[in-house]
């Protein structure tokens, strides 16, 4: 079976920006502002829960991703097990050198678009796929992925004019699941049912990795009246793998900027899971400045398609794995289908029904997945405080030996060795046992008493009274610093307790 890869796009050079809704967070890339799909689906909001977990690996199963480009170069997954250039498959794995994955199309380590058949939108299709997912947020460069930290496995099944064969999306998706993959993103669609590529995205979803694909673009030239496209009656795949019993794959539709189904995105009963905005897309772009513009520029725009709405989703369900680790395949699933918005009131009433759940909402999901005590906080203020904040332990007062279940006072002294000036009501010391885990000591975590802001080079003294447990032992314990609930750099005292009646 011959894999083709539909498009409906528009594309120019990237022009003026877009004027962008009021942001929860606002990343400093210059593009951001061309972003609107980010408030659309609410993923500026999620971002306060999570920015993604460099833990978390999405792969990019496509036609190569430009793995050295400035916004991607960081995201790019690393096989560790691998020496490249030796020649030698150090990991035994199967495949030699796979560094940052593997090429099925030319049967080689080079993941990266090839430009000696290609058409633009061919070879910079990957790239733009996985500059949605996981371009590097806040690096003042271009543009930032929905998860901004998590890690991009680039694999090549297609060719640079967006063509495939099914056997090597099926070997594709077996390296990924292999390789640890906790997602894959299938941003194309072919025509007939294939039992190999089935098996393969049985195989991925046995293994709990999650299986995100773009429904295709066949419909045909209005919004208001159907006309192609109806998966029901001709369905596509890999998006119509699995039944709905078994959720195997999460299909994506693409609507407008208005949350209307835009005139090529395919619908059904079947098939269709979700929705994210797909048009007007800026997003990574492949070079190769030997080739000329477009390929000088780093990025591109305005593109359109479901191609780049599964991606979005991809990206919002490694946030829900970022936050959540544990969580299955099917709990993200089943998270991302029970916190998207409706959109049927937004379209024509013919497509009531067959629009999925309707909208992605990356807010929802990371609240839903989130625990009951997590607090959301501004990620870019999380990492000025990562670099900017640092103490220094000066003193303290906590005994060695107590008794079981007995007050127990204690006071630390910190200097301030950092550029912040701490508020006195947001610091605070939490005790926790050696890995990081609450202890049997009991009470609030230690306050500073003094209503006078701590200066740098200033000193803080924090104390309180806690309970000692009822089991007399040997416990080691340690005392962190926390500014804004972020542990200040520095601000660590371990100490041992000897507990005894």
């Amino acid at each position: 079976m011959r894999i083709s890869l539909f498009i409906i796009i528009i594309f120019t050079l990237l022009v003026a920006p877009f004027t962008a809704r009021a942001l929860s967070i606002v990343p400093n890339d210059p593009h951001f502002t061309t972003q609107y799909y980010t408030h659309q689906i609410h993923a500026d909001e999620a971002w306060g829960y999570s920015v993604g977990s460099k833990d978390v690996v999405i792969a990019v199963i496509d036609a190569g991703v430009d793995i050295d480009h400035p916004d991607l170069k960081d995201q790019i997954w690393i096989n560790g097990d691998e020496i490249a250039g030796n020649n030698i498959d150090d990991d035994k794995n199967g495949f030699i050198d796979d560094r940052n994955g593997w090429n099925f199309v030319e049967n080689n380590p080079d993941t990266r678009p090839q430009f000696n058949d290609y058409t633009i939108e061919g070879a910079s299709h990957g790239t733009l796929v996985a500059g949605i997912i996981s371009a590097t947020g806040n690096n003042k460069e271009g543009i930032a992925g929905v998860s901004w930290q998590s890690k991009i496995m680039p694999i090549r099944a297609l060719n640079s004019v967006g063509e495939g064969e099914a056997e090597n999306a099926t070997a594709a998706i077996r390296y990924a699941v292999e390789n640890g993959a906790h997602i894959i993103n299938l941003s194309f669609v072919g025509g007939k049912f294939n039992q190999d590529f089935y098996n393969a995205i049985r195989y991925a979803f046995d293994r709990g990795v999650l299986v995100v694909a773009a429904i295709g673009n066949d419909a045909a030239g209005s919004t208001t009246k159907l006309s192609g496209g109806n998966l029901d009656e001709r369905p596509s795949y890999p998006a119509c793998f699995g039944s709905a019993k078994e959720q195997l794959v999460i299909g994506v539709g693409a609507v407008d900027k208005n949350n209307i189904k835009t005139e090529f995105s395919n619908f059904g009963k079947t098939c269709i899971d979700l929705n994210a905005p797909a048009v007007d897309i800026v997003g990574a772009q492949a070079r190769n400045s030997a080739l000329g513009s477009p390929f000088t520029a780093s990025y591109s725009g305005f593109w359109r398609g479901t191609s780049f709405a599964a991606p979005q989703v991809s990206g919002v369900a490694a946030l829900i794995k970022s936050i959540n680790p544990r969580y299955t395949n099917k709990e993200i699933t089943a998270v991302l289908l029970d916190t998207a918005d409706a959109i049927d009131e937004y379209n024509t009433p013919e497509l009531k029904g067959l629009l999925g759940k309707g909208l992605v909402n990356a807010r929802r999901a990371l609240r839903a997945s989130a625990p009951a005590t997590f607090i959301p906080q501004d990620p870019i203020e999380l990492s000025l405080l990562q670099r900017d904040n640092a103490a220094l332990w000066i003193s303290d007062s906590v005994s060695q030996i107590a008794k079981p279940s007995a007050l127990f006072p204690v006071t630390v002294t910190f200097k301030n060795k950092g550029g912040i000036t701490w508020q006195p009501h947001l610091i605070s010391i939490v005790i926790t046992d050696l890995q990081g885990k609450s202890t049997l000591f009991r009470g609030d975590a230690l306050g500073y008493q003094n209503a006078q802001n701590v200066l740098p080079s200033q000193a803080a003294s924090l104390s309180g009274i806690l309970t000692t447990p009822k089991q007399p032992g040997v416990y080691k314990i340690i005392f962190e610093l926390r500014y804004k609930g972020a542990a200040v750099r520095g601000g660590k005292v371990y100490k041992t307790i000897t507990v005894k009646k």
